[in-house]
């Protein structure tokens, strides 16, 4: 599960930062729900491993995933070409087994408020 939850998280945040994120509110203020995980997006690759070592497992892993300034373009082609891999995988063992329905968690953030409804 970890290694899906990474992948999913490194195609996501490969741009780094937030970019496409803060790009996309066209001036508007960021969420203060997204204001830890902005501050997490902008520390220096260098503090990771270490700020990593003093939290739990799961926000200790996301830390060292993502990188401050995103990743390369081999590296994004690389987590796409798992990508493929898992989706094939994912897919024979569906076949495989006749699963005619498959129930899926949530992702692990609630809906946000939004002042304009």
């Amino acid at each position: 599960g970890w290694d899906i939850y990474n992948l999913y998280v490194q195609l996501g945040s490969a741009e780094g930062n937030m970019r496409g994120f803060i790009e996309g509110l066209e001036g508007e203020d960021l969420s203060a729900m997204y204001t830890s995980l902005k501050q997490a997006a902008d520390l220096p690759n260098f503090l990771r491993p270490l700020i990593a070592a003093f939290i739990d497992e799961r926000r200790g892993g996301l830390v060292k995933t993502v990188r401050s300034g995103g990743i390369s373009v081999y590296e994004y082609w690389q987590r796409l070409a798992d990508l493929s891999v898992l989706r094939k995988s994912w897919a024979k063992m569906v076949e495989a087994n006749d699963y005619v329905a498959i129930l899926h968690p949530s992702l692990p953030l609630p809906a946000l408020f939004l002042r304009y409804q």
